[in-house]
């Protein structure tokens, strides 16, 4: 909407006639000045935030200078009314200036410059609390542009099941998210109190991650919590403020769908008998297990769930791989469960609406059809597969190939193609 401010009209009495004059629309004026803050939020330290009230609607461009570099930040048109915005992108224990210009609906624009300035702190210098980055290579011009968002956690020395409580909550209970610039330094970084396990921007700006409590969150840039969900099958409470999804497990990293829906993997158990007591020996003796199997789920922004696909309904349970009987889901809840299929991570192909899924202890990945939920193909070696399934195998091209094992997180690339971890 466009809002007009009209100057005050000047009256002017002249013999026995009235003359008025109207003034011409007047430029955007400050109605409290613009100030450089501390983020209140010492989650995410490095950011600041810019506060000022202006008389109209504005956009607002945010000019940087740190002595060395400098940037500039745009925000789209808002109301005046008390604004906070974010300020972030920069590096620790520098001094910056700061240059804000204002532009109401009609594009008359008024700056200020005076004054403003705000200097970071230093980044953390405990091993235990941040990573210490060194820097040996760097190439611009092959990264994407901006921001890049790295996942850190930390792990105590040993196996999971023989972990003691403290180095279990060492283990799961810190982690961060680190982002850097073109020249690999840090600019960003965000402290959680849970293990995190990926993370992606969203298509309104926010952050987006996933934690060890079976909860994904959504965070701003100052790192204030906006939602988060939580499985409401599962074995533990979910974290207070979660929206419940109808799920027994959330893991891995969901996926924000072009429809605002997200893509999530869940496992839960099934009691299976006859099944392996081994990875290694064929001949060893069966038994009634509980096996641990992954759906893929999409749920909506209010945690129903609007799309499932069961692995145990398109896959056979008897075809294991290797890990299948280490100790993934006893130390998250589920005792003397066995990981068969193991999802760790979920991707929607848009091209041909497809979703491409990788299940690690299978060493395989699968791409299904959104609409009729059956397998396209399936990168895997033809070991183990039913003669019916063996027809999706993809086929190699060239004798220098080798398949995925145990890979992670398939994502598709701009130009068509699929990126393994």
């Amino acid at each position: 909407m466009t809002v007009l401010n009209l100057s005050v009209c000047k009256y002017w009495l002249l013999g026995v006639g009235l003359l008025v004059s109207i003034g011409q629309v007047s430029a955007v004026q400050f109605v409290k000045a613009p100030e450089i803050s501390k983020n209140p939020n010492d989650r995410v330290p490095l950011a600041a935030v810019l506060s000022f009230e202006t008389d109209v609607p504005v956009s607002t461009l945010v000019e940087v200078n740190d002595g060395v570099k400098s940037w500039k930040i745009d925000f789209p048109m808002a109301s005046g009314k008390a604004l906070k915005l974010p300020i972030v992108g920069m590096r620790a224990n520098r001094s910056h200036t700061f240059r804000i210009t204002v532009k109401d609906a009609a594009q008359k624009s008024l700056s200020h410059s005076q004054n403003l300035s705000y200097k970071t702190p230093e980044l953390p210098n405990n091993l235990l609390d941040f990573p210490q980055l060194k820097v040996h290579k760097v190439e611009p011009g092959l990264q994407e542009p901006g921001i890049t968002l790295m996942t850190v956690r930390r792990r105590a020395l040993g196996r999971s099941e023989l972990m003691t409580a403290k180095q279990r909550s060492f283990t799961t209970g810190w982690s961060a998210i680190v982002g850097l610039n073109e020249t690999g330094e840090v600019v960003w970084y965000y402290n959680s109190d849970s293990r995190i396990s990926g993370v992606a921007s969203l298509a309104n700006g926010n952050i987006f991650f996933h934690t060890a409590q079976f909860s994904p969150v959504e965070i701003d840039v100052l790192g204030n919590e906006v939602r988060r969900w939580g499985a409401a099958k599962g074995p533990r409470p979910m974290p207070p403020g979660s929206i419940p999804v109808d799920a027994v497990t959330l893991h891995h990293q969901p996926e924000e769908l072009p429809n605002g829906n997200f893509l999530s993997m869940e496992a839960f158990p099934k009691t299976i008998e006859n099944y392996y007591t081994s990875e290694h020996d064929k001949n060893a003796p069966r038994a009634t297990q509980i096996v641990m199997g992954d759906q893929i789920i999409e749920f909506t922004p209010k945690g129903e769930v609007v799309w499932r696909w069961n692995t145990f309904d398109y896959l056979d349970p008897f075809k294991i791989g290797f890990d299948t009987f280490w100790s993934y889901w006893p130390i998250r809840g589920f005792p003397k469960a066995l990981d068969w299929s193991h999802g760790n991570g979920v991707h929607y192909d848009k091209r041909d609406d497809s979703v491409i899924a990788s299940f690690r202890n299978l060493d395989a990945v699968i791409k299904i059809d959104r609409k009729t939920k059956e397998i396209k193909w399936i990168l895997s070696r033809n070991v183990g597969w039913s003669a019916e399934l063996q027809k999706k195998i993809l086929k190699p091209v060239g004798s220098n190939f080798q398949y995925p094992s145990h890979q992670h997180n398939p994502r598709v690339t701009p130009d068509g193609n699929v990126v393994l971890l």
